[in-house]
């Protein structure tokens, strides 16, 4: 390992993540995890220095090994700090620390636990709240620390009542971030700009404030620009602002201070983190080249009131406090950002196929959109009373007739485990629970890898609890149907 260049210093959560339609994701790595991850989307050199318990070797580590993160921690004669994350169909979400984990936690992340070694680092973030204790160890540390510090508010002290607080801690820190909900419980202000505004008046030299699905806002020098989310598909919206901050902060660091870089590479981190369950597995020079790809198609306009994009004016408007990072799409009716290419839209729908032997004549019977698996919104409006059809990618290649056969009738859903390298079970059980599905049609090719295709779907079925009709359909390579 070489020097390291960025850390983080927060407390390590293993979060049971539990959701509304029944599916539960169990200990996953979370709370500083994700800007760890974050930071580490853009660095090689990352470290994480927090509390953590006996258990955390031999259950949690690998991935830490795997991404060749530097663990500087601080080994307590108890177990890591579990916490319960509940979603409720709303879309908000309630975070319970298990019992026992109430004292583990208040000692986390203290500046005195800080390794000598990392004095040394170009940037480092913390996330805490205003308590005096903590503070008067920060002020220490962080005056004679050469390095880009960035806070991170936690959210029980973004509230008015510390706004005075607030504004004597951020005399001491390089860099801000925090969501709208909590700008705006501090700054008393429900439009973004004016959130903004404010905060600069409270010392906040250099401020992100994130807006979830609708982008953010980056000030720096009495300008403030606005830069949109990076296309991601939305599955789980846990850890994407502590994952953005983590981005910026290295964003700010590499590029000598420019804002909108640093936000354009919050926008990227965390949608690579929002688009999957917990953190990636591996970060390697691949995925630096992805996270490269979509930073360059993620702009930056200055935010004018005269000339702000929709998306901020509807937050501006909204005023609601539910926008946070938690902006994450409602589960009901689930919340568009990214690439137009991945937005869920019913498509016109056509005059069913003739028995005719010219292919010109038969045309598209396809009525919904995206139709990949990994695509697909869990409550688009199409899945109401629907025939799903299941069908893996090759199937249509090989069966001449496909649209006349299959897709006519039916919603279409398309996939291949063997490319995609993922497990559709819990996708498709949520789909199948969360809408009134009238059949499932599985349609797979003969070969075997297309059995973890029919697995997933005849298990989501089951996990569902139920009760439709359904059959798998089997296609030859010369295509035929076998069965």
């Amino acid at each position: 390992m070489n020097q390291t260049q960025y850390f983080t210093l927060t407390q390590m959560i293993i979060d049971d993540v539990y959701f509304p339609w029944g599916a539960t994701k169990l200990n996953q790595l979370g709370g500083g995890t994700y800007t760890v991850a974050g930071t580490r989307v853009w660095s090689d050199q990352v470290g994480f220095c927090c509390l953590i318990g006996p258990d955390f070797e031999e259950t949690y580590s690998k991935w830490f090994r795997d991404n060749q993160i530097d663990m500087a921690t601080v080994l307590k004669e108890k177990n890591t700090c579990h916490a319960k994350i509940h979603y409720f169909e709303d879309g908000e979400r309630e975070e319970l620390l298990l019992p026992g984990c109430g004292s583990h936690y208040e000692m986390l992340s203290r500046f005195t636990d800080i390794p000598e070694r990392y004095r040394t680092a170009k940037g480092m973030y913390f996330f805490k709240d205003v308590d005096e204790p903590y503070w008067e160890q920060a002020k220490n540390w962080l005056g004679s620390y050469s390095g880009i510090s960035c806070w991170e508010i936690a959210g029980n002290a973004a509230v008015h009542e510390c706004k005075d607080a607030i504004a004597d801690r951020l005399s001491y820190v390089d860099l801000f971030s925090l969501n709208l909900t909590e700008g705006k419980r501090i700054t008393g202000e429900t439009e973004p700009l004016r959130v903004v505004d404010v905060l600069r008046q409270m010392h906040a030299d250099n401020v992100i404030l994130r807006m979830g699905a609708k982008g953010a806002l980056a000030a720096k020098d009495g300008a403030v620009w606005e830069i949109p989310a990076a296309p991601a598909n939305v599955v789980d919206v846990t850890g994407g602002g502590n994952s953005s901050t983590g981005g910026f902060l290295v964003g700010y660091c590499e590029s000598e201070g420019d804002i909108t870089y640093a936000a354009r590479c919050a926008a990227v981190s965390a949608s690579f983190i929002i688009e999957q369950w917990g953190v990636p597995p591996l970060m390697d020079a691949a995925f630096r080249k992805q996270a490269e790809a979509r930073q360059s198609m993620t702009g930056a306009e200055p935010a004018q009131p005269n000339s702000m994009s929709e998306a901020c004016r509807s937050a501006a408007a909204a005023g609601k406090a539910a926008q946070a990072d938690a902006a994450a799409p409602s589960l009901d009716t689930p919340v568009f950002h990214g690439c137009p290419g991945s937005r869920a839209m019913s498509l016109k729908k056509h005059a069913p196929i003739a028995q005719a032997e010219d292919a010109a004549a038969m045309p598209s019977q396809l009525t919904n959109w995206p139709i990949q698996i990994k695509l697909a919104p869990i409550n688009a409006s199409y899945f109401n009373d629907a025939n799903l059809l299941v069908a893996a990618d090759c199937t249509a290649f090989a069966y001449a007739s496909f649209h006349r056969d299959f897709i006519q009738g039916r919603v279409t859903l398309i996939g291949c485990p063997k490319l995609d390298m993922v497990d559709y079970t819990e996708k498709l059980e949520a789909i199948i629970s969360q809408n009134e599905i009238k059949s499932l049609t599985i349609l797979r090719m003969e070969v075997p890898c297309c059995g973890g295709l029919e697995t997933a779907a005849k298990t989501a079925l089951k996990n569902s609890g139920k009760f439709i009709p359904w059959n798998v359909v089997t296609i030859s390579t010369d295509g035929e149907i076998l069965k």
